[in-house]
């Protein structure tokens, strides 16, 4: 698998509801680029889930517009629970980037009750 993503964090831990936040965040593109997230909303971890323990990671590809705006969502990987797969293909479908031309990004996620050192 070639590197697709540098994000600021390898992976994306949610251990509460997302929130949306301006961003920065640096990503690579499948063709290589850097590209810029201007605008990013956290993925909802749903209370019910949370309440099962149901967690997951997986991987998914964007596929963003010259506009900067992402056009649809693929996943490479699933999280194994399409409610958690939904949840970050929703709020990734909002997301935004700097760019001047369509591209490509995979971008990793983790769903987790359990909150990093």
């Amino acid at each position: 698998m070639t590197r697709s993503v540098i994000l600021a964090l390898v992976s994306l831990t949610f251990a509460t509801l997302g929130e949306a936040q301006a961003a920065g965040e640096k990503v690579t593109s499948d063709d290589g680029r850097v590209i810029y997230a201007t605008y990013t909303v956290k993925p909802e971890y749903p209370y019910e889930l949370r309440a099962r323990h149901i967690e997951g990671d997986g991987i998914f590809q964007l596929h963003i517009r010259a506009d900067g705006t992402v056009s649809s969502v693929d996943t490479l990987r699933s999280t194994g629970n399409a409610g958690l797969d939904q949840c970050a293909k929703s709020a990734y479908l909002k997301w935004r980037f700097r760019v001047n031309r369509p591209t490509k990004v995979k971008i990793p996620i983790t769903f987790t009750m359990h909150v990093p050192p």
